[in-house]
């Protein structure tokens, strides 16, 4: 699978007003994400700005003036480059990893990474696209794209099935937690600790069997 990787000041901007301002992305039971994010803020000015509040247009272009202005712009663009150089190394035993998991082929030929300052990745799965913390070294930043890319095969495999039968919310709760299999060393967010928690005391040994334990447990529960 290709991978390409910018950074682009507007992006960056754009996922600082998505995440802060518009408040877009479910919590999971994160409590504070709001006031945590803008204590996360990599730029003094940027983070006043946020704080000072004003109309979206006009924080989203004074951001993207600030980002496109700083200093550090020239070594994100650098990491850029050099996650871009480690996909082509390590890429391939991603996919596999994911391919063996969900024991299906892999289905995406091209994956486009956005790097951002902030400590928050979304993605849009269908654009193909992710957001990836600019700060962090190149390792950590394959592990965040192993999680997103865990999302996008979740989505591709149980979309259909489950989405409606769950309802928005417990399909992405349920979506967050076989995060698990690819990525232990994270903890996850608050909400799927008990699922997280199940498929271990389960034995839980294969990713459909996990998708079983987690509906049941969701449906039961509410």
């Amino acid at each position: 699978m290709k991978l390409t990787a910018i950074y682009d000041p507007a992006k960056d901007a754009e996922n600082h007003i998505r995440a802060i301002v518009d408040a877009a992305y479910l919590t999971h039971g994160r409590v504070g994400m709001k006031e945590q994010l803008i204590a996360a803020v990599e730029l003094k000015a940027v983070r006043t700005v946020l704080t000072k509040g004003g109309e979206r247009n006009d924080l989203l272009d004074k951001m993207t003036t600030l980002f496109t202005k700083d200093r550090g712009r020239p070594l994100l663009e650098e990491k850029a480059r050099q996650l871009e150089a480690a996909w082509v190394r390590l890429g391939d035993q991603v996919i596999f990893q994911l391919e063996a998991l969900y024991g299906r082929d892999w289905p995406f030929e091209a994956v486009h990474i956005d790097l951002t300052t902030l400590p928050i990745c979304p993605y849009d799965y269908k654009a193909r696209q992710i957001f990836v913390h600019a700060m962090p070294g190149t390792q950590t930043q394959l592990c965040i794209i192993s999680h997103e890319l865990n999302h996008f095969m979740f989505y591709w495999v149980y979309s259909k099935k489950l989405k409606e039968k769950l309802g928005r919310e417990r399909f992405e709760l349920l979506k967050e937690s076989v995060t698990i299999f690819t990525n232990p060393e994270q903890t996850g967010k608050p909400n799927e600790e008990p699922l997280r928690k199940l498929y271990v005391k389960k034995r839980v040994r294969t990713l459909d069997e996990a998708v079983k334990v987690g509906v049941d447990y969701l449906i039961d529960k509410n």
